[in-house]
């Protein structure tokens, strides 16, 4: 599956996507976390998901979207106090809103500054 519209972008020192337009070259919009944690101060959509750091985003058949929250900031951003990394999918609606769909967290002693994956697997039982 191609993300040829999707493309990652530095924004002070966290790190948020894009979906643009092509070939306008338009931001439809951005997806980061909330603006006290962006050095330009710009508003995202999906910042109630709370990620940074993230790594490896993948768009799945259902339009819906994973990625590797490294939680860099995690203790900062959540009530808990600890660095936790985490795999969440989320959809996007109308270019405008985010939901979580569902978030997996690693225990804190596993938690990984830089870099990591996630993947979802279709389990069938018979």
């Amino acid at each position: 599956m191609s993300l040829k519209a999707l493309f990652t972008f530095q924004v002070g020192i966290y790190l948020a996507f894009s979906k643009i337009d092509y070939p306008s070259g338009e931001v439809i919009y951005n997806i980061g976390p909330p603006s006290d944690y962006i050095a330009s101060g710009d508003s995202c959509i999906g910042n109630g998901l709370l990620f940074n750091f993230q790594h490896h985003i993948e768009k799945l058949e259902n339009g819906n979207f994973t990625l590797f929250d490294n939680g860099n900031i995690s203790n900062q951003i959540f009530d808990h106090g600890l660095r936790i990394s985490r795999a969440i999918e989320f959809e996007v609606i109308g270019d405008s809103v985010c939901n979580m769909i569902w978030s997996y967290s690693l225990p804190n002693t596993l938690f990984g500054r830089a870099g990591g994956a996630c993947r979802c697997w279709e389990i069938i039982i018979d």
